[in-house]
């Protein structure tokens, strides 16, 4: 009565503009609450019965959309136009499309526990349309990846047409799918609503296909994983890493589907949780990432405590004594000159793109100073400080050098393929060759499938994906060079000076190599190289660091010392060392240290080179020093070749500094994002002190001790940067063919096989750098002796204008 009395009270009172307001409130409240549980929360319960589909659709679209090494995946899949490979990637598009559908079929087939949000008869169209659009979008995604891969081109070229029409393929097989699925997935499953039992409890009442399916899933799994823990390098290739990922898409949906449904849903358990909680559990006593002491252990092996003994430099003990010997030889073609050029390079980190950066651009130099000075460039380049990828491209040149020392050259029984014609036996060449091979498939081969396992079983027992990747380095020199290189010890590039098979190898002919890691313990540096350091000389050269032959032996392969340095975020692991460098006596926890990619020190390589930059001119201050009156040797002057590969983006500020003011969660992130953020300043900040150091003319500690008169001032820096014109240079490893063709475009007009790109304006500066650091090479001179430091800005990697610019690049 009393509510009734007050009702009629505000009725009454209020004016109609109000009673309408009040009305419009309750009516959009109620329609509100109506949406809520009768769509809202529904329809929310079906998502998370179908939440494996669903992830694996949103990640699926993240890596083939989104990120930059879904989108090389794809332009190399074009550009290869290999039929196998394309038709492994339709069939395993295909697959992954009728998993998806059919295990979200399934999922919407059955209730659990009496829910009514789980009830087959409540929103059927919901029911008998979402698993088909699930389906259906596994190929409307790939349809529009690589639609947008396409536009990488300049021109409607051949990959680019390949790509439009495997995705109108893609787009026909995604408008055809839902209607194949009903008419004819669900009648040949059995999963219509007339085959819906009268009580339908999930597990008791599963159709017989249904469980052939999940045995036939588990049994292809198992199979997988068996076959890429011993043949991935082989497997991998050949079915290529898109292939691979939607086959572990296939795998993953109907094995978690299933436990999340039983055991989850219908049993409540914590399965998710459980699962994240035992591999918590076993990476206590799981370890299969163990860094390789020799060429035969395997990821899971035991530690050796016999560190061997050293191949290269028995008598040498400190870069001094090493610059003692190396530069005789070089004093020798520079006796008129003025100074002994002394070259030094830093070769900066970030996956492949560094990798093949750095060896194209060593590569070059090497080329041209044969073929148009006949002076060698590499027998002037001291040593080479790598990061990550860098040290793969440093690698791989001074491997290349070795192999020519040695008398070994390249193969030409097909395994390679070729970028452009030319020279076949130029270094850039054979580079290219090495570096062009996909190095991505075994390692995401072995990170899904056994690595995935082994995370999860008590026992190490298969090799980790940085063995996969290390294998696959082995494999393309063997494939495209001769020996095997890569797989055997380190310091094998320097030994042959002291074999008697190779008389004529000359071990001061090939640079020496500084490769930088970073170990987790301490946050320390690690670092390898081919001298035998007395441990206080490596004290005195390198400031608190520890040498990678003393922590693993002296018989670790080349690969592994290349990926102690290039253990990428993730895509690698974190590498377990047990020290051998300790006193026997120290305690076990002490010896234990994992290491990581050297970017987390520093990502530039200019630390290292800087030390390395000093040792020179101590060596050279004190040969100077101690040679009579009258016989006193000429001046060397330093060169630092920089290559750094982040690309300059247009119209970014490269480094910009600014108000923290209106950043989301400012509080919470600030700490992460500075620690993020000083790895790169640490790099900008190493880079401009080593380029400040060696092109000063004044103010150096070096001058007051007269060391100016063993080392001439100033030196030279030379930077080699690329840029961003559209073309996406990504991390990862593996680089399709347009985006290595465009690295060489950046370095020179003169290199590439594509006559229809425009001309690149960085590549200009790069063709004046190579042309000032021969110049000094051949007579001591810098062609512009004003700009001794010069670094890539934002004006040389201005936008060329196609319409202007008709000029084409021309084939080497």
């Amino acid at each position: 009565m009393l509510k009734h009395t007050l009702k009629s009270i505000r009725d009454r009172f209020l004016d109609p503009g109000t009673r309408r307001q009040y009305s419009s409130v309750d009516w959009h409240k109620s329609k509100l609450q109506t949406l809520w549980h009768g769509w809202v929360q529904p329809i929310a319960g079906l998502v998370v019965l179908i939440r494996f589909s669903v992830l694996v659709a949103i990640l699926s679209a993240y890596i083939l959309f989104v990120n930059d090494q879904g989108q090389e995946l794809l332009r190399g899949l074009a550009e290869s136009r290999d039929a196998s490979q394309i038709s492994c990637f339709v069939v395993a598009a295909i697959l992954c499309a009728v998993v998806s559908w059919y295990w979200a079929r399934v999922a919407f087939f059955y209730s659990y526990n009496g829910s009514s949000n789980t009830n087959p008869a409540h929103h059927p169209l919901i029911r008998e349309h979402l698993p088909r659009l699930i389906g259906a979008t596994v190929f409307i995604t790939i349809a529009a990846a690589l639609v947008k891969a396409s536009f990488v081109y300049e021109d409607a070229s051949g990959p680019s047409t390949w790509m439009r029409l495997l995705a109108v393929v893609f787009l026909i097989l995604g408008a055809l799918f839902p209607r194949f699925a009903r008419r004819h997935l669900r009648v040949w499953c059995r999963l219509r609503d007339s085959d819906r039992p009268a009580d339908p409890n999930f597990i008791e009442h599963l159709p017989k296909k249904t469980r052939v399916f999940l045995g036939l899933g588990l049994f292809i799994t198992v199979s997988l994983t068996v076959a890429f823990a011993y043949e991935a390098t082989v497997i991998g290739p050949f079915l290529g890493a898109g292939t691979i990922f939607l086959l572990f898409a296939a795998a993953l949906i109907p094995n978690g589907t299933f436990l999340v449904l039983y055991f989850g849903t219908r049993k409540r358990l914590p399965v998710i949780g459980f699962l994240i909680a035992w591999a918590v559990a076993a990476s206590f006593v799981v370890d299969n990432h163990r860094v390789r002491q020799d060429p035969e252990m395997r990821s899971y092996h035991e530690f050796k405590s016999d560190p061997g003994s050293p191949r290269a430099f028995q008598r040498i003990q400190s870069i001094e004594d090493y610059y003692f010997t190396w530069i005789q030889k070089l004093e020798q073609q520079h006796r008129g000159d003025v100074a002994v050029p002394v070259v030094i390079v830093a070769a900066e980190g970030g996956g492949i793109r560094a990798a093949y950066w750095t060896a194209t651009v060593l590569g070059e130099l090497q080329d041209r100073s044969l073929e148009h000075h006949g002076i060698d460039f590499a027998r002037h380049v001291f040593a080479i400080s790598g990061v990550s990828g860098g040290s793969l491209g440093a690698a791989t040149f001074t491997t290349l050098l070795a192999a020519d020392e040695a008398g070994d050259g390249a193969r030409n029984d097909g395994n390679c393929h070729d970028l452009y014609s030319g020279n076949p036996y130029s270094l850039r060449h054979r580079a290219d060759r090495i570096l062009s091979k996909d190095f991505l498939s075994p390692t995401v081969a072995v990170m899904l499938f056994p690595d995935f396992f082994q995370r999860f079983f008590p026992v190490s027992i298969l090799d980790d994906r940085a063995m996969a990747l290390e294998r696959a380095w082995e494999a393309a020199w063997r494939a495209c060079e001769e020996g095997d290189r890569f797989s055997e010890p380190f310091e094998n590039l320097w030994q042959g000076a002291y074999l008697e098979e190779w008389p004529t190898y000359s071990t001061f002919d090939v640079p020496l190599l500084f490769l930088n890691s970073t170990v987790v313990d301490s946050g320390q540096r690690m670092i390898a190289s081919p001298i035998d350091f007395d441990a206080k000389a490596f004290d005195d050269s390198f400031s608190d660091a520890l040498e990678t032959t003393r922590v693993l032996g002296h018989d670790v392969p080349l690969s592994t010392a290349v990926h102690t340095s290039a253990r990428f975020t993730y895509v690698s692991p974190a590498g377990t060392v047990r020290r051998l460098d300790l006193n026997p006596d120290a305690p076990d926890r002490e010896r234990w240290m994992r290491v990581v990619d050297g970017g987390y020190f520093e990502n530039s390589g200019a630390v290292t080179a800087e030390e390395i930059l000093a040792g020179v001119e101590r060596a050279a201050w004190l040969r100077w020093r101690r040679a009579p009156e009258g016989k006193k040797p000429i001046p060397i002057r330093p060169i630092i070749v920089h290559i750094s590969n982040d690309p300059i983006r247009p119209f970014n500020v490269e480094w910009t500094r600014y108000s923290s003011r209106g950043v989301l969660v400012a509080e919470a992130l600030s700490p992460l994002e500075a620690l993020l953020n000083v790895r790169p300043a640490r790099g900008h900040q190493a880079t401009k002190s080593l380029a400040y150091r060696v092109t000063s003319t004044n103010g150096q500690a070096a001058r007051a001790n007269r060391a100016a008169l063993a080392v001439a001032q100033p030196g030279m820096h030379l930077h080699f940067r690329l840029c961003e014109y559209g073309v996406p240079l990504p991390l990862g490893w593996m680089l399709s063919k347009d985006t290595r063709e465009e690295m060489q475009a950046q370095l020179s007009d003169s290199l590439g096989e594509r006559r229809d790109r425009t001309r690149r304006p960085v590549a200009a500066y790069h063709d004046n750098m190579v042309r000032r650091l021969l110049s000094a090479l051949d007579t001591g001179h810098d062609l512009d002796a004003t700009e001794h430091l010069r670094v890539v800005t934002h004006a040389h990697c201005a936008q060329p204008a196609r319409g202007l610019d008709s000029g084409r690049i021309a084939s080497r």
